[in-house]
Order: structure tokens, then sequence, then C-alpha cells
């Protein structure tokens, strides 16, 4: 770690982040490499697949066509277990599908050197002399002529679809075979990758180590040498002038520099006792002075306190007087107060039924003004039977009318028209008397509606006087209960005056007592002053032991 300043330089904290960046580093690195084999090993697999097991099951489709489907179906016609008719159906389905297949296989698939070339250009050929037996089978089919086709099967047609699954199959161990090549070198990758993050999963674990074990040597280091130099200040008899070296700006360096804060705030302080003990012994000095004046005050005060005791007992007997002419005057103040009470319950309840006054007179104006509006409903449904009454009139004078043209035909109608004629005259006279009637009733309504307003407002104003008239003896009533609490406290304030001055005369005996007890305790605070001089002298000695240089105010040098 000599060798490496900078790094020495760095807090702990930043050293523990460095260690953690790097083995991050190699995890990062690792886990590259690892993705990276993954990747070349799904890319080699998708090739495999593509370029050859694709193919090996396009060529084991063509094979079987010829094979299975063409020579059974033949097989089947010779047998006559189906038609001709169905047999050369199923021959062109299958022609169909090895022409569809193999055309998949030539356009998808890329040969791979001159081997498999020669293969695909003998098995196209196979498969042309194939395709040429089935059409002259499928021409004996169609012709009728099955004895000559099963001799010729037997013979050369069966032989030549066997020769494309031979051929096929050459192609398909060619293709096998290039699959076992891709398969070699894609496993000879995968021992040199795993070979590789071996290796670096040793370097990541080794560098992590030494990186360790030299971080927790410098932590070692460092605060070795500050225990070593804080051994050294404890060993020197308690010299509080030493301080540690500050080597580091890491964290052990801070621990230095706050202790060496803590020596200066420590020599300060033993500094300061040093001087308050010098201050003390000389307190001591100027106690003792103190305690034998104190001693002479305490017997003038004893002949005060005998004329204070006098003066104290013709105070009491005058407060005791005070106290009865008190307590007449609070009994007068609490009668005052029941009786204002008891007005303020009379004005409440007058104020309640004066309230539900005004609402009952709230509540008839408003029903008044809804039998106000109900009338003027009527007026104009009135108007409106009005106005049917003149049309029915109308409608029956020109009834009238027409009967009369009519002649002899129009009597019976002429009657109709005169009776509703006369109905109709009967209803607007009855409209006008129920129209004059509602009138009547709306200016009656209107009437009583402004005089219950003109009543509501004169109970609205009771009620406002009745609440000023309330207000007002609330207010005397809280004035007058607000007066029973001072007459109260001033009684309180006089009974304990004169309490007082009995205390004080009591008290007064007491303190000539006190004062000869005083005088007794003066004597021992003199020789406790002694004795306190003789422990000032004794701190002093203690902390003279201790070295703090010279009292300066210039800073420790850290």
């Amino acid at each position: 770690m000599a060798k490496w300043p900078r790094f020495n330089n760095l807090t702990i904290r930043h050293r523990l982040l460095a260690l953690a960046a790097i083995t991050s580093s190699l995890f990062v690195l690792q886990g590259a490499i690892a993705w990276w084999n993954v990747h070349q090993a799904h890319h080699t697999l998708v090739q495999v697949f593509d370029d050859h097991i694709v193919p090996i099951r396009q060529l084991k489709q063509v094979s079987d066509h010829y094979t299975a489907d063409v020579s059974d179906t033949i097989n089947r016609a010779l047998g006559g277990i189906i038609t001709p008719q169905e047999a050369i159906s199923r021959v062109d389905e299958a022609l169909d599908d090895v022409e569809k297949t193999l055309g998949e296989y030539k356009s998808k698939h890329a040969y791979r050197g001159s081997d498999e070339l020669a293969y695909v250009q003998r098995l196209e050929d196979a498969i042309l002399q194939a395709d040429q037996a089935a059409k002259q089978a499928k021409l004996k089919l169609s012709e009728g002529k099955l004895e000559e086709l099963r001799s010729i099967a037997t013979t050369e047609f069966f032989f030549r679809f066997e020769r494309v699954s031979l051929i096929a199959s050459q192609v398909i161990d060619y293709q096998l075979s290039r699959v076992r090549s891709i398969y070699e070198g894609t496993r000879d990758t995968f021992i040199h990758n795993r070979r590789v993050n071996i290796l670096i999963i040793c370097f990541g674990i080794m560098m992590i180590f030494l990186l360790t074990v030299g971080l927790a040597e410098s932590i070692r280091k460092s605060f070795g040498l500050v225990a070593k130099q804080l051994d050294e200040i404890g060993s020197r008899e308690a010299d509080l002038t030493k301080r540690v070296a500050v080597q580091r700006a890491d964290e052990v360096g801070e621990v230095s520099y706050r202790f060496n804060v803590f020596m200066d705030k420590l020599q300060t302080l033993v500094r300061g006792v040093q001087r308050s003990g010098k201050e003390l012994t000389s307190s001591v000095k100027a106690i003792t002075s103190t305690s034998r004046q104190l001693e002479q005050t305490a017997r003038d005060f004893g002949a005060f306190t005998n004329q204070v005791g006098s003066t104290a007992k013709e105070i009491s007997a005058t407060s005791y007087e005070l106290v009865n002419t008190m307590q007449d005057v609070s009994q007068v103040a609490t009668n005052t107060a029941s009786l204002a009470t008891e007005g303020q319950q009379g004005l409440v309840a007058m104020e309640k039924t004066m309230s539900q006054m005004e609402e009952a007179a709230k509540s008839i104006s408003g029903k008044l003004a809804v039998i106000s509006d109900k009338a003027a409903n009527i007026t104009t449904v009135v108007t409106t039977i009005t106005k049917i009454a003149d049309q029915t009139n109308l409608l029956s004078l020109n009834a009238s009318i027409e009967a009369e043209k009519a002649g002899e035909y129009g009597l019976g109608f002429a009657v109709v028209a005169r009776e509703i004629r006369r109905l109709a005259d009967q209803v607007a006279l009855a409209t006008l008397d129920i129209d004059q009637m509602v009138r009547e009733m709306k200016s009656a309504v209107s009437a009583g509606v402004m005089e219950m307003d003109r009543f509501s407002e004169e109970v609205r104003k009771d009620v406002e006087d009745v609440r000023s008239a309330t207000q007002q003896l609330n207010q005397i009533i809280e004035q007058v209960q607000a007066l029973l609490p001072r007459f109260e406290m001033v009684l309180e304030g006089v009974q304990a005056q004169s309490e007082g001055a009995q205390q004080i005369s009591d008290s007064m005996v007491q303190l000539t007592d006190s004062v000869e007890q005083t005088n007794l305790s003066i004597k021992e605070s003199n020789q406790i002053a002694d004795r306190l001089g003789v422990a000032a002298q004794g701190l002093q000695k203690e902390v003279s032991g201790f070295e703090i240089g010279p009292d300066t105010s210039e800073p420790a040098n850290t």
C-alpha cells in the first residue's frame, strides 16, 4: 500500500466503493461473456434447424410420398381395395405434395459443397424417373389395364420409387454428418469458453481477495498507529500537551483530529480547574469574614423582631372587624343577583311566546297568499270557460242557420242548436257570477294578507323590544354576578390578611427562635468554611499533577 499514495489518501468509504466497482466490473464481464456464449449457441441451433433439420424433414416427406403414398395407392388399386379413379386422385395429390415440398427445399436451402449438390441432382433425376413411372401407372389405371400395371409395377415402378427413397436417405445422412460437424465445433467452442469463464472467475476471486486483504491491512495499520500514539500519551504521567499525529485523510485521520480537539478542551478544562482552585481558596477566606459579620447582624435582628410582633397584633384586630363588614356586603349582592335571575327567566318566556306569535302570523300570511294565487288560477279557468261558451254560442248560431237552409230536414237539428245556445248562455252567466265571487274573495284575501303583514310587523317589533329588554337585563345580571366574585375575593383577601397578620405575629415569635438558631448555624458555617479551605488546597495539589503547558490562546498544532 505504500506504493499507492493516492489510494492511501482515499477514505475507507471510497476504498470500499472502489472494491465494489472492481467486483461489479468482473461480474459484468463474466455476464457479457456468458451472454455472448448463449447468443452464439442460440444462433447455432437456429442455423442447424433451418439449414439441416427442416431439409431432413422435407426429404423424409418426399421419400414417404413415393414409398408409402404412391406405392401403397397402386397396391390398393391392384388389390381392388380402392377404385382406379380414387387411386389416380391420391397419386395426383402425392405428386403435388412432392413438387411443393421439393420446391421449398430448393428455394430455402442453401447448398453446401459439391457433394451435397451431386446428391441433390441424383435425387432430382430419381424423382423425374419416379414421376414418369407414376404417370404411366395413372395411364394404366385410367385404361383399366390392371394386370399389365401389376407386371410393370413389380419390375420397374416400385424400383424407381425405392431408388428415390435410397437417394433421399443418402442426402439425409449427408445432412446428419453436417449436423455432427457443427455439433463438434460448437462443443469445442463451449469447452474453450468454459475454460475462459473459469479463468475469469478465478482471477476475479483472487483480485477481490487481494483487494480485501489490502484494505483490511490498511485499516488495521491506521488504527494501530493511532492506538500506539494514544498509549504514548497515557504513559507519560497525564501529559495533556501531547497530540495524535494526523497522517491520513480518511476516517482514521478524522478520529485523530477529533481526539486532538478533545485534548484541547480537556487541557482548557484542567487549566480552568487550577485557576478555580486558587479562586476558591480566596473565596473561603472571604466567606469566613462574612460569617463573622452575619453573626453580629443576627443579634441586631433579634431586637427588631420584638417590635414587629407588637405591630402585627394590632393589624390582626383591625382585619377581624373588616371581615365582618365584607360578609354583610356579599350577602346583599347575592340576594340582588337572585332577583335579577328570576326577572330574566320571565323575559325569556315572554320572548318565546312572542316568537311563536310571529311564526304563526307568518304562516297565516303565507297561506292567504296561496289562496290568492289559487283565486287567480280560478279566474283564468273562468275566463277560458267564458270563451268556450262564446264559441259554443257562435257554433250553435251557425248550426241554426244551416238547419234553416236544410228546410224540413234540419228542423230537429235546429232544435238541438237552440238548446245548445241556451245552455251556452247559462254557462256564460254562471261564469260571470263565479268570476265576480272570485274577485270579491281575492279582494278579501288581499285585505287579510295586508292586515296579517301589519300584525306580523307589530309582533316583530314587540319581539325586538322584548329581546332588547332581555339583553339589558342580561347585562345587569352579568354585572351583578361579576360583582359577586369580586366581593368574595375581597372577603377572602381580608380574611387572608387577618390570618396573615395572626401568622405574622406567630412567625415573629418563631423568627426570634430562628435568629438564635441562625447564630448557631453561622458558627457551624465558619467551621465548614475552614474545612472547605482545606479541601480547596487538596484539589489544587491534585490538579497540579497534570502537564498542561503555558496558558496561551494559540491553538494546538495538529
